[in-house]
């Protein structure tokens, strides 16, 4: 890293940036790996963790800035990335063989209610646009995905539980329902906008 771009990213205001992050990496967090507020993500990781992280990689030379484009663009890309790595790799998807009293140690039991809120709010809005959704209200099958994430699955595993599909089956329309989900969003977000 040249000392202009050294200079250049010293200048910036890191306290705001760093905020930013945090929304953004909560925001992805839940809208594409349905963690909640009070969750823990793979690895026992919060969305906290994921933009130090992403801040962390770029000051250490792990990943690398690029000059022409804006610096929160390309943390917000790293915190992506992140997050795909991080629930893509095998010891993420195996539950920890850890009793549940060690576990409590850790769960914080007062969210911030005020995020909580807008959170469950949010998340409601996608499930009841899901199922307003053209290929929902037209595949059982589809819908019996989304009544499972609604009813807290998590895993593959828990929605073969909840609705009796095998899992190959279960990999297919989660698919489908990944591309309805951005369409959700879309329009979700072009309502908030109005």
């Amino acid at each position: 890293m040249s000392d202009t771009e050294l200079s250049h990213l010293r200048s910036l205001n890191w306290d705001d940036i760093g905020l930013r992050l945090l929304v953004f990496a909560k925001y992805w967090a839940r809208t594409y790996y349905f963690w909640r507020e009070g969750q823990s993500l793979p690895e026992g990781k919060i969305p906290e963790d994921i933009a130090k992280e992403a801040i962390s990689a770029f000051w250490a030379g792990i990943r690398q800035w690029n000059p022409k484009y804006d610096v929160f663009v390309q943390l917000k890309n790293a915190v992506r990335s992140i997050l795909s790595n991080l629930h893509k790799k095998k010891s993420s998807q195996v539950t920890a063989a850890q009793p549940p009293e060690i576990l409590e140690l850790h769960i914080d039991d007062k969210p911030d209610p005020a995020s909580e809120v807008i959170s469950e709010d949010y998340c409601k809005s996608i499930f009841e646009a899901l199922y307003e959704h053209d290929k929902v209200l037209n595949s059982e099958e589809l819908l019996m995905i989304v009544m499972a994430y609604e009813d807290g699955a998590e895993s593959v595993d828990e929605v073969a539980q909840k609705t009796g599909l095998t899992q190959q089956r279960i990999y297919e329309l989660r698919r489908q329902l990944k591309e309805m989900k951005q369409s959700v969003l879309d329009t979700l977000n072009k309502e908030k906008t109005k």
